[in-house]
């Protein structure tokens, strides 16, 4: 008895996102995955009236087929589950302020002798250069809200290296009931970049900027993350001294 596998679809909720940020079911995507896989899989004949041999065949085929299809599948599900987080029905606040986490992003080692440079995304809202950031949710820690915003604003995936500093700052935009002075406190680490995306959740608006780190101040559209820049600066000098 020859034994031929089936295909089962994986059963994941995700939601894919138009470039204006409405969700849309995977159903549809799925079903075009599933179309596509089709129209590759090996037929197998009506009349099984062949040898052994000829289905052992015909059963590799299959297999190697399962095996394209899961790949293609998995990697389009990888892709669909990058979706930058919206709301604040899980953002923390603590003192009055709501908790940010963000991260100073750099390419290099300076014992390598190659300068520093850090990484900066364009404002949607005016003028100046902004390092990744975004608000500290409870269902993560500080560091993986750091980690997370790299991905969502800039589309890099790195190593957290050292906690920075916090910084506290004032939203003109996000003033809410748990934070009517709309006062911040950002919690900064030094992340260093391992991968760029090809896609991240924001690429419609957001544009990376790889800058060294005195024109990153310059560019800064904010004055404390220039603070945080020239901590940034600090801490590279020491970690080249040690």
């Amino acid at each position: 008895t020859i034994s031929l596998p089936c295909l089962s679809p994986k059963k994941k909720s995700l939601f894919l996102v138009h470039r204006k940020g409405k969700r849309v079911g995977e159903e549809r995507k799925k079903a075009g995955l599933n179309r596509k896989a089709e129209s590759t899989r090996p037929k197998f004949p009506q009349n099984l009236d062949q040898s052994f041999g000829d289905l052992g065949n015909l059963a590799a085929q299959y297999q190697q087929w399962l095996t394209r299809a899961d790949r293609e599948m998995s990697f389009s599900y990888s892709m669909s589950d990058l979706v930058a987080r919206t709301g604040r029905h899980q953002q923390r606040y603590e003192g009055g302020c709501r908790l940010v986490a963000g991260e100073c992003d750099d390419n290099g080692d300076t014992n390598s002798g190659k300068v520093v440079e850090v990484l900066m995304i364009n404002s949607t809202s005016g003028p100046g250069l902004l390092l990744p950031k975004g608000g500290w949710e409870n269902d993560e820690t500080v560091k993986e809200a750091a980690v997370r915003e790299a991905i969502e604003e800039a589309g890099v995936r790195g190593d957290i290296l050292d906690f920075i500093g916090d910084y506290h700052f004032k939203s003109k935009t996000n003033q809410e009931e748990s934070c009517t002075e709309g006062l911040c406190r950002a919690a900064m680490f030094a992340l260093y970049v391992k991968e760029e995306l090809q896609s991240w959740p924001e690429q419609s608006t957001r544009t990376r900027s790889w800058l060294s780190v005195s024109e990153a101040v310059e560019s800064c559209r904010h004055e404390w993350m220039e603070d945080a820049l020239k901590h940034f600066a600090t801490w590279l000098k020491d970690k080249d001294v040690n």
